[in-house]
C-alpha cells in the first residue's frame, strides 16, 4: 500500500483533499462495515493525539520523524461480549515523517466485543533522549561517596 498523507506542512495539500483521500481508502478497506470501523476523522484525531503525546513528553519537532504508531480500537463493551459477539473494526499503522503523519497501513479486523483499545507508540532513540533530557530537567543526581 502506498502511504497516505494525514497531516502535512505542504501548502499545496488542503485538509479537504487529505480527508477525501483517507475517506476513499478507508471505504475500500472497510467495505460495507461502518459501525465500529475507523473513519477519516478518527485517523486525523489519532494523529493529533499521538502528536500531543510526543510534544508533552518533550520530543523535539526534528526527532518526531521515524515514530510508528499501531492502533487497534476497543470493542463496544460488555453488553455485546456477554452474547459472545465479535465486531469488525479497522487496525491502522501510522508513520511520522519530517513533514507530518502518514497512514502506512489499514486493514479490517474482527475482534471480541470486550477487547480494550491498544495504542503502541514506537519512538526513535533520539526521541527517547529528548524525553529523558526533559524528565531530568531541573534535577540533579547525588552520587554516593
Amino acid at each position: 500500500m502506498k502511504t497516505l498523507t494525514i497531516t502535512s506542512r505542504d501548502p499545496q495539500l488542503t485538509s479537504t483533499e487529505i480527508r477525501a483521500a483517507l475517506k476513499r481508502h478507508l471505504h475500500e478497506v472497510n467495505g460495507r462495515a461502518r459501525v465500529h470501523t475507523l473513519d477519516a476523522d478518527d485517523i486525523l484525531a489519532l494523529a493529533k493525539r499521538v502528536e500531543r503525546t510526543l510534544v508533552t513528553a518533550g520530543v523535539t519537532q526534528r526527532h518526531r520523524a521515524g515514530t510508528r504508531v499501531s492502533f487497534l480500537p476497543g470493542g463496544p463493551g460488555s453488553a455485546y461480549a456477554q452474547k459472545g459477539y465479535y465486531v469488525v473494526t479497522t487496525v491502522v499503522t501510522l508513520r511520522r515523517t519530517r513533514d507530518g503523519w502518514r497512514l502506512a497501513s489499514a486493514e479490517k479486523a474482527e475482534i471480541p466485543a470486550a477487547r480494550v483499545e491498544r495504542l503502541d507508540i514506537e519512538i526513535t532513540e533520539r526521541a527517547e533522549a529528548d524525553i529523558l533530557r526533559r524528565s531530568f530537567d531541573g534535577l540533579s543526581v547525588r552520587r554516593a561517596a
